[in-house]
């Protein structure tokens, strides 16, 4: 039976383009799925009790 690989071994398997390429690529995909998220709790805070416009629907739709 052998030893379940652990995330430093993974990581330290990789060289060194490698690593930065994960790293860029993985940040650049968190900071996306960020996106839609923030621009909710923007329409969400704009005016409390008013109802969401269309712009608002539409600066949603373009992130």
């Amino acid at each position: 039976m052998t030893a379940v690989p652990t995330v430093s071994r993974w990581w330290s398997d990789r060289t060194a383009p490698q690593r930065i390429d994960l790293y860029t690529r993985w940040s650049f995909y968190l900071f996306l799925a960020g996106l839609p998220v923030f621009a909710l709790a923007v329409i969400g805070a704009a005016v409390e009790g008013a109802a969401p416009t269309a712009r608002s629907w539409l600066f949603l739709a373009g992130s």
